[in-house]
């Protein structure tokens, strides 16, 4: 089975002054295209279907490597498409002097050694040869030697700028095919997921007595630092009149760089846990579908959008994909509430974040583990173990919180 995957690759600290130079006139462009052609389609003097037809000779279009030009003209038009199904909100010009990704497809670019060779457009050379005295056909970008870069079968190229607290950052996005074998499990077990704060994920796995619980205080605590630390930075460059400085934006990207690879990790732990136990099939309770709803308190809303949930669901769910696994999301409505082991939905019996305890038959189960059962017999009905064996099981778990 072929996939599709895509390898990131933060370039701001490999770059030379040149690469600045050219990475800039063509995510400078790329922004320009896209505000050019976003007005004539608002003005109804270009059809959607025409943009590449009637912006061929357009100054923007021209600084652009043909094929990074038509896939800025093919992202406006799915844009507007999905605006005339009232999916999205009109497409919104770039700022005035904003930067846009900018993509080769596979006769734009090719990989020589460990350094990638971009295309650049006649009109663009010809510029940075008159302006900044670079000659230059191509644009050379240098990656770590330890990429199987000759096992990747790389399809498409694409450099994306962001903007953060003023200062600007370029990642490289290489997107290629994966050839995967998925086996099928031994065993046709199904795993439950409770996503939450302090246990970032709780997982029951059917035929299994012993829970594992995926720490996320650890997570919580490094934000709370971030924060902290942004906060001074804040203050101290407010004190000299300044609203932004590059201490402040090395310190975002080092909050993003800590959450993806933490995520990362905590999603290949739990799918080689499900691995390992046979599963074939992970649910994982939907908490995302009403994202903006949750009102669990001040602070722990505060720590919950913290989280980027979505993102972990995401990875758990390619990552499965790989192994053979099906992932599926179950609504998660009442979880929290309902008792894993006789079924009565009673919110008083949720002691307190950590502790649930079941007024119906007297079960005492830490919460969360209570929740990811929920989740578990959602789909499968028939639990292998008795009542007896619960309630051994889960009384010394009640003190976890």
């Amino acid at each position: 089975m072929e996939v599709t995957r895509v390898l990131t690759i933060n370039l701001t600290r490999k770059l030379t002054d040149e690469q600045w130079i050219i990475l800039n006139h063509l995510t400078y462009s790329s922004s320009k295209l896209w505000n050019v052609a976003n007005y004539q389609v608002m003005q109804g003097n270009i059809k959607i279907n025409e943009l590449e037809k009637k912006l061929k000779t357009n100054f923007w279009y021209k600084n652009l490597h043909s094929q990074s030009a038509q896939a800025v003209l093919q992202k406006l038009k799915i844009a507007w498409l999905n605006y005339f199904k009232q999916h999205t909100k009109r497409p919104r010009f770039q700022p005035k002097n904003g930067h846009y990704p900018v993509k080769w497809k596979k006769d734009g670019f090719k990989i020589i050694g460990n350094k990638l060779r971009l295309s650049l457009s006649k009109q663009t050379r010809q510029y940075l040869k008159e302006k900044h005295g670079i000659e230059s056909k191509f644009l050379w970008v240098e990656l770590s030697k330890t990429l199987p870069l000759d096992a990747m079968q790389v399809k498409e190229v694409e450099i994306v700028p962001h903007d953060i607290y003023g200062q600007r950052f370029y990642v490289l996005h290489l997107i290629y095919k994966k050839e995967v074998n998925p086996k099928k499990p031994k065993e046709e077990k199904v795993m439950g997921i409770d996503l939450g704060v302090k246990n970032l994920a709780t997982t029951v796995i059917q035929g299994e007595k012993q829970p594992l619980i995926f720490d996320g205080k650890i997570l919580l605590s490094k934000l709370r630092w971030f924060a902290k630390e942004i906060a001074r930075v804040k203050s101290q460059i407010a004190e000299q009149g300044l609203k932004t400085c590059k201490r402040l934006s090395k310190l975002a990207v080092k909050e993003r760089n800590y959450v993806n690879d933490y995520i990362h990790k905590i999603s290949r732990w739990i799918v080689n846990l499900a691995k390992e136990k046979g599963v074939s099939k992970i649910v994982i309770g939907n908490l995302t579908n009403n994202f903006s709803n949750i009102d669990i308190g001040r602070k722990n809303n505060e720590k919950f959008h913290k989280i980027p949930f979505r993102k972990l669901i995401h990875r758990i769910t390619y990552k499965s994909e790989e192994e053979g696994i099906s992932v599926e999301l179950v609504d998660e409505s009442y979880t929290s509430q309902k008792c894993s082991v006789c079924g009565v939905i009673k919110k008083s019996n949720r002691k307190y974040r950590g502790l649930y305890v079941c007024s119906e038959c007297g079960a005492v189960i830490n919460a969360d583990v209570n929740g990811a059962r929920n989740i578990l017999f959602s789909v499968v009905p028939n639990p292998e173990w008795g009542l007896n064996e619960i309630l051994a099981d889960f009384v010394a778990l009640a003190s976890l919180r």
